[in-house]
């Protein structure tokens, strides 16, 4: 009968060991989960700056491009 608690004992030992190793590696998951949200709000940011730096661009293109073919336009009227 001894054995068999000694057996038990050892059982319980081990699944306590177990479970602080978890709760340590869970703690760290969480800890790492945590940098990794920070870091994707940081990229979405980023992103969020280049699309719109690109939409300026492009409105600038867009503004540049009517300017000149405006006054393409008022050369070839000059030139008829």
């Amino acid at each position: 009968m001894t054995d068999k608690f000694n057996l038990l004992a050892e059982k319980i030992d081990k699944l306590i060991s177990k479970m602080e190793s978890l709760k340590t590696e869970n703690l760290k998951l969480i800890d790492e989960n945590q940098q990794l949200k920070t870091e994707l709000n940081e990229y979405k940011k980023d992103y969020n700056n280049l699309k719109l730096s690109s939409t300026d661009k492009n409105e600038e293109i867009k503004t540049k491009l009517t300017t000149i073919l405006n006054r393409l336009d008022q050369l070839d009227e000059l030139a008829s």
